[in-house]
């Protein structure tokens, strides 16, 4: 594609889906503190609430374990999710098993996204995330991993955010990341004035 299609093509909006549209971290606080008996009612600081080994044998759990699927359901999704579905088309992209796809695009179509089958996707790494957004530049990309925007950066034709996290904010330092957003409501801001 030559650089004239690029500046007449319409900008792509593309989201993480957990940590950016809907609160894992809540989600996954219900299931760890009872498991280990640890009071994790405040937002974390650190991704892992601190647990270490423990918090990724639990989320090896939730990712390979299929009674887990009621999880994917009853997240909350984060203020400001309906500026987010309102840029439609936007794409979600997301880690979650394949055993939550239903439920996923259940709680999508629920926050007010439209959901056909191009609308959420599975894309497990950094890597396959990176080949996808260049493909569509210019885009309009938002997660909380720092380390997935910091590559993202680097991606001409992407604006890749990160949405402004507890957990995140050693590490976007650290990384030195460029573009950060305080809510979902400043992305949605930022969208609209580069749609015109």
């Amino acid at each position: 594609m030559t650089d004239t299609n690029r500046a007449n093509r319409r900008i792509a909006v593309v989201t993480d889906l957990d940590g950016v549209l809907a609160n894992f971290h809540k989600g996954y606080a219900a299931i760890a503190a009872p498991r280990f008996e640890v009071d994790l009612t405040d937002e974390p600081t650190q991704w892992d609430f601190g647990l270490g080994v423990r918090a990724h044998e639990l989320m090896k759990d939730i990712f390979n374990d299929p009674r887990y699927a009621s999880l994917w359901d009853r997240l909350e999704p984060y203020e400001g999710i309906a500026q987010i579905a309102a840029l439609n088309p936007v794409m979600v992209t997301t880690h979650r098993p394949e055993y939550a796809r239903f439920v996923t695009l259940v709680w999508l179509k629920r926050h007010e996204f439209e959901v056909p089958s191009r609308t959420l996707l599975k894309l497990a790494t950094a890597h396959e995330r990176l080949h996808f957004l260049a493909a569509l530049a210019p885009v309009y990309y938002l997660d909380d991993s720092p380390a997935t925007v910091k590559v993202a950066e680097t991606v001409p034709g992407v604006m890749p955010y990160l949405l402004d996290k507890p957990w995140n904010r050693k590490s976007a330092h650290e990384l030195g990341i460029r573009r950060c957003v305080a809510s979902l409501e400043d992305f949605a801001r930022l969208v609209n004035e580069a749609q015109g």
